[in-house]
């Protein structure tokens, strides 16, 4: 008999044991601070420094377009609010994105 994938999964995480914030997860954070750059989750929360690895597309890159080299410029703004990927065991949050505009 075939088993699901989702109930693999999940039977694989509660044999692991653990708290459910000690599991990768996707959260949301908002910048404060572009230089270095500073990400607030919570409240009283505020990342920074080793703790945060960015994405291309959240930074200046260049790229081809139809042929031609191209600089985009992604770039994270005060204010922006970005989703991350939060490593096993958050020591390390990966932007992979902005959300909204």
């Amino acid at each position: 008999m075939a088993v699901k994938s989702g109930s693999w999964l999940i039977k694989q995480m509660r044999s692991r044991g653990g708290h459910a914030s000690e599991y990768a997860d996707v959260v949301t954070g908002m910048v404060t601070n572009v230089n270095p750059v500073t990400i607030q989750i919570q409240a009283n929360v505020l990342l920074t420094g080793p703790l945060i690895e960015l994405g291309r597309h959240v930074t200046k890159y260049h790229t081809e377009i139809n042929g031609a080299d191209a600089e985009v410029d992604e770039s994270l703004k005060i204010g922006d609010t970005v989703a991350m990927i939060r490593e096993d065991g958050g020591q390390k949050f990966y932007v992979f994105e902005k959300v909204g505009d």
